[in-house]
């Protein structure tokens, strides 16, 4: 039997297991089958389905990728028009499926794309999406059932999207039948006609389709803003240029390397925020850094807030933003940033880099634009429904000339909230002031600014003595309050007293980093003015507000209270500290990690009970573990694994809302690479390598859990090294985040931190972040400053949606 043919029974079979029967069937292959819902009475739900074989070549997604091209004869069956467009791959044995809204009946020989990395993931996975600008679904053949659950969801949403868009269409309709009826009773006409101009206005003969366009960039001169500078061409030293961004503009002349797909479906009027930031004596603007596009309901944006205005653009200004840039004097590759915002919240940054003078790089090209953070790897309608709402958006990536490297921070606030500003700080400048910060979080923990040593030092706040907490908490604002100092230090008053009134009252904050490596402790920002140099006479004299201390003892909520609502009557004293101060208190803060899934969550739908798979360290010397455990099942249900074996087929056989790890950690001596000890002490290390070897994936089917790291007594796993872990687990394993440590943190302090978030977390009743500012306050009511150690690698708007 051909390839084909058993490919095509086993799809048979498939649909047959998912309750389908073959009611009719046209040819051998490519063919045509009409199946029925055979759990249905009668005739049931009728399906029709076009299948045919995937071929190679052509112009497809910016990766290899394989096509069908589907003709008149998918259409034979005139009474019904096919549902689902499946491709079949004899080398992988897999099939791809496309919805029906993605191909229209009037345009038979158009081109469906899926990626080949798609069709080898479902070859392993069994189910896989496509990516870039293809909308495929790859499946093996007997995991139909699966894909048809998907694709009955995605029909449905269609539908629903239909339905509005019909409903609107017709009260317009309505509207100009009423206008028209009252100019005919006023003695203007008999019969009235929608003429064409008046359909395009009222949106008659717009196409009821999903659009997905390209995200496009380039450079044009000034003198010819139509007129694309291609990729190949190095600029020239000392000249103006135009950089241009769009949607689906369709110019032909991007120089992106990573082209995304726009988003789709989107309701009509959604805006988003184009904003350039230069690097020191690089490539320089020269006017406005500013535009907004505003989506269009056909997958294009058209320009709602130009940033530089071009008399002789011949329209293009009406859906190309144009920035008016500059090259230097000096030669070389020069650089700019290109942030996307949606609201407050940074959804793409990309590199623009540009080579003056000289020959094109080796691959080929002189200016390209690298998409290098993306918040969600496609902008569609559901994503950016999700986009969880921040007031403030903070960038951090590298930057500065060869031999001076830099740190880049860069600000957005929206709306209420408007800030715009860039600082600059040397790399070494940055890592010692992190140092220092993260040195007086463990001065406060075991009384030593030094690195934790087993078996040596001990926690402090197990039995604390008086003066212990405003002492620490002085010392922790000083150093956060130099960091933030030193970051802000090149901005401009102007800029900075933006930040300061934009960051004055409760806030949600995203920081985003384009590299593993560029991480800043934001929750120890300290912002209240305060002296940083005293004297030596004034060394003793800094105290902690009163009004703060008369907060921790009502029962009153502190989130309540009238200094973290940014009315601190303290905030002018530069010998007062407030805990209103740390943006770590004040703020709801997430370091949510650019995922490769195209749907970003914004909420973990649960039935009312959360599902949880716990994994812990078996080590004696963990006296309170068998307790806490038992606390943290009550607020769930799961099951415990004591192994990185079992905890391995635990997380592949259930669907948890909740990865709770309390276990040791560290990283390896060679390469630093993290890892967590399950187990005795002296197992093998789960790693991200782990987690992808042994194909840890969740959210296929949903949820996405939350991973919950408590280290204790962890060494070497800081923040910096911990990325590596925590990208395994959102990108590898589909986490919706982590929650790991900023130091190594102590039993009773683990427990407390952790059974206060998951309380408040897992009945649904909060979002994580209020749930980590929660537990932050409880620990500063019982006058423990140490709730700032744990870090939210996730949004802070993530929750539990029951149903």
């Amino acid at each position: 039997m051909p390839v084909s043919q058993r490919g095509l029974a086993r799809l048979l079979a498939g649909f047959a297991k998912a309750g389908y029967r073959v009611v009719e069937r046209h040819g051998d292959f490519p063919c045509l089958l009409v199946l029925a819902d055979r759990r249905e009475k009668g005739e049931g739900e009728r399906l029709s389905v076009w299948v045919q074989a995937l071929v190679s070549g052509g112009q497809g997604p910016r990766e290899p990728s394989m096509r069908i091209s589907v003709p008149r004869a998918a259409f034979r069956v005139k009474a019904q028009a096919p549902t689902l467009i499946l491709g079949y791959s004899p080398k992988f044995n897999v099939f791809a499926g496309w919805p029906a809204y993605r191909f229209h009946r009037s345009r038979p020989g158009r081109q469906l794309w899926v990626p080949r990395s798609a069709l080898a993931e479902a070859a392993e996975a069994g189910l896989a999406k496509g990516r870039g600008n293809s909308s495929a679904v790859a499946f093996r053949p007997e995991k139909i059932h699966d894909y048809l659950r998907l694709h009955h969801e995605v029909q449905q949403r269609v539908m629903v999207s239909k339905k509005r868009r019909f409903v609107a269409s017709s009260q317009r309709m309505a509207e100009f039948r009423r206008r028209a009826k009252r100019v005919s009773e006023a003695g203007a006409g008999g019969e009235y006609v929608v003429r064409e101009h008046r359909k395009e206005e009222l949106g008659l003969d717009r196409e009821e389709k999903e659009v997905r366009k390209e995200i496009e960039t380039g450079l044009a001169r000034p003198d010819s803003p139509g007129s694309w500078l291609p990729s190949e061409q190095p600029l020239a030293a000392a000249t103006e240029y135009l950089y241009w961004f769009g949607i689906g503009a369709e110019t032909g002349g991007s120089i992106e390397t990573t082209p995304v797909a726009p988003p789709e479906g989107l309701p009509h009027g959604a805006r988003l925020t184009v904003l350039l930031f230069p690097f020191e004596e690089e490539m320089k603007l020269t006017g406005p850094t500013r535009g907004e596009l505003e989506l269009l309901s056909d997958g294009t944006a058209r320009v709602s807030r130009a940033a530089l205005e071009i008399p002789n653009g011949d329209g293009l200004e009406k859906k190309l933003l144009f920035f008016a840039v500059r090259t230097p004097q000096r030669k070389g590759v020069q650089r700019l940033r290109c942030n996307l915002y949606y609201g407050a919240t940074l959804l793409q940054s990309r590199l623009l880099s540009c080579r003056v003078g000289g020959k094109a790089d080796p691959d080929g090209r002189a200016i390209r634009s690298d998409l290098d953070y993306s918040l969600t790897s496609a902008l569609d309608r559901s994503a950016l429904t999700k986009v969880p709402g921040h007031d403030l958006s903070l960038l951090v990536n590298g930057g500065g000339l060869a031999g001076a490297e830099t740190h880049e921070f860069r600000f957005f606030g929206a709306e209420q909230r408007p800030v715009e500003a860039s600082a600059s700080l040397g790399v070494l400048k940055v890592e010692n002031l992190i140092e220092t910060s993260r040195g007086a979080l463990r001065k406060a923990s075991w009384d030593t600014e030094k690195e934790w040593v087993e078996k040596v030092d001990t926690y402090r706040y197990e039995d604390p003595k008086d003066g212990y907490f405003e002492e620490d908490l002085i010392r922790q604002a000083r150093a956060g309050g130099k960091l933030f100092n030193d970051i802000c230090s090149e901005l401009a008053a102007d800029r900075l007293s933006q930040l300061e009134e934009a960051m004055r009252r409760p806030g949600r904050v995203q920081i985003a980093s384009v590299e593993e490596g560029l991480y800043v402790p934001a929750a120890i920002f300290y912002d209240h003015p305060l002296e940083l140099v005293p004297g030596r006479a004034s060394q003793g004299q800094f105290k902690v507000c009163e009004e703060f201390l008369d907060a921790l003892k009502s029962a009153q909520p502190l989130e309540s209270s009238r200094c973290i609502g940014g009315d601190c009557p303290s905030y002018f004293d530069e010998r007062t500290v407030c805990p209103s101060g740390f943006w770590g208190y004040r703020h709801q803060i997430g370091w949510p990690l650019g995922s490769e899934d195209e749907e970003l969550a914004a909420s973990v739908d649960f039935s009312g009970r959360a599902e949880m798979v716990i994994g812990i360290s078996t080590d004696p010397s963990l006296t309170m573990r068998d307790d806490h455990v038992k606390e943290v099942l009550k607020m769930g249900r799961g099951e415990v694994a004591e192994t990185r074996e079992v905890f391995r087929d635990l997380a592949k056989a259930n669907y948890p809302h909740l990865v709770y790890l309390y276990c040791h950690g560290g990283s390896t001596k060679v390469g630093e690479v993290p890892f967590l000890e399950l187990g005795p002490p002296g197992s093998d290390g789960l790693s991200s390598s782990y987690l992808k070897n042994q194909k840890i994936r969740w959210g296929k089917p949903p949820p996405r859990p939350l991973v919950f790291i408590n280290g204790c007594h962890t060494t070497a796993l800081e923040p910096r090294i911990l990325m590596n872990l925590v990208g395994g687990f959102v990108n590898q394993a589909q986490a919706v985040g982590v929650v790991g440590t900023e130091v190594t943190v102590f039993e009773s302090l683990a427990c407390t931190f952790a059974e206060t978030v998951l309380a408040n977390f897992l009945d649904g009743s909060m979002t994580i972040g209020a749930a980590i500012r929660r537990a932050r306050f409880e620990l500063l009511r019982a006058r423990n400053p140490l709730g700032l150690v744990y870090v939210p690698f996730v949004a802070p708007e993530i929750r539990l949606v029951g149903p």
